[in-house]
């Protein structure tokens, strides 16, 4: 939403409504026009996006489809341009609220003039047109689906990213072919393995869910270490009834029902068998597998859905 004219600074007012000295086309922390931050950076994302689509279809650099976008650039901006009767030849107004519009045409231009200039880069590195077009056009495409699906911040605004600047552009070789391996260093550069504290932040935004409250999530893994003959496996084994029949163990830890895997290689299956069921016993419980879920192989123990 746009703001009213008087919560503009430096508001002029003119027969064709209220408009500003200063043209624009965003993204910025403050428009001048009294646009939405976050408005305007939405819009300059969704432009741009919209250019990389475009760009990805290419086969070479379309010079024409550049210039149609800076043709309709120029069209926006005279659209919104106002005079006055008093005013010299040279000074323009724009009309209030026009950064939206503007910041979404310059996106796309932006997209589509950014990718041929960088293509004409990566040739006169000696970077194959094949090599350009099957990998670093997906590559560069992936890595403007992330920033646009990244969170907005408009008192800081992040640059797209640019083909011929992506990791994989800058460690292609002059000659390499789509079918030439990535050096181990290459690809580690290309294709990280770990990611910043602000994909943390904004690709896990929950704890998992938790298998044993207070001590144990899903996916997690729990030690249970004491000396030998300490009871760890009679410990154990009563947490996987507890888990296999949804009650609390020991009366303290809250279980989530759910399968149990006993995987221990140290008694026969008889014997296995008899200790389940004095533990069940002593949980008041039956250790039937019907009734307790519970899968007896061979001292692991993995609990989950």
């Amino acid at each position: 939403m746009s703001k009213t004219s008087s919560n503009i600074p430096d508001v002029i007012d003119t027969p064709d409504g209220p408009a500003v000295t200063w043209y624009e086309d965003g993204p910025t922390a403050r428009p001048d026009d009294g646009s939405d931050a976050v408005e305007v950076e939405d819009a300059f994302r969704e432009g741009f996006f919209k250019g990389a689509e475009e760009a990805y279809t290419w086969e070479e650099p379309d010079r024409e489809a550049v210039e149609r976008a800076f043709d309709r650039r120029r069209e926006a901006k005279q659209r919104a341009s106002v005079r006055r009767p008093e005013d010299p030849p040279h000074v323009w107004l724009y009309r209030v609220g026009h950064a939206v519009e503007a910041a979404r045409l310059r996106g796309f231009a932006q997209a589509l003039a950014t990718t041929a200039d960088g293509w004409d880069r990566l040739n006169k590195r000696g970077i194959r047109h094949d090599l350009i077009y099957e990998e670093l056009l997906p590559y560069w495409k992936s890595k403007v689906e992330e920033w646009v699906q990244s969170d907005l911040y408009p008192i800081r605004t992040y640059s797209p990213p640019f083909i011929e600047e992506t990791a994989l552009a800058e460690v292609a070789k002059p000659g390499q072919t789509p079918e030439d391996p990535l050096s181990p260093a290459d690809m580690i550069r290309a294709y990280p393995p770990w990611k910043t504290v602000r994909q943390l932040l904004w690709h896990h935004t929950d704890l998992r869910k938790p298998a044993i409250h207070g001590l144990l999530r899903e996916g997690e893994t729990m030690n249970v270490i004491a000396p030998s003959k300490s009871n760890k496996s009679w410990m154990v084994s009563a947490l996987s009834i507890c888990v296999a029949t949804g009650r609390s163990w020991f009366d303290r830890y809250d279980t989530v029902k759910g399968p149990v895997l006993i995987i221990g290689n140290e008694l026969h299956a008889e014997t296995e068998h008899f200790r389940y069921l004095l533990r069940g016993r002593a949980s008041r419980c039956s250790a039937s597998p019907r009734t307790t879920s519970t899968a007896t192989a061979s001292t692991a123990t993995s609990f989950g859905p």
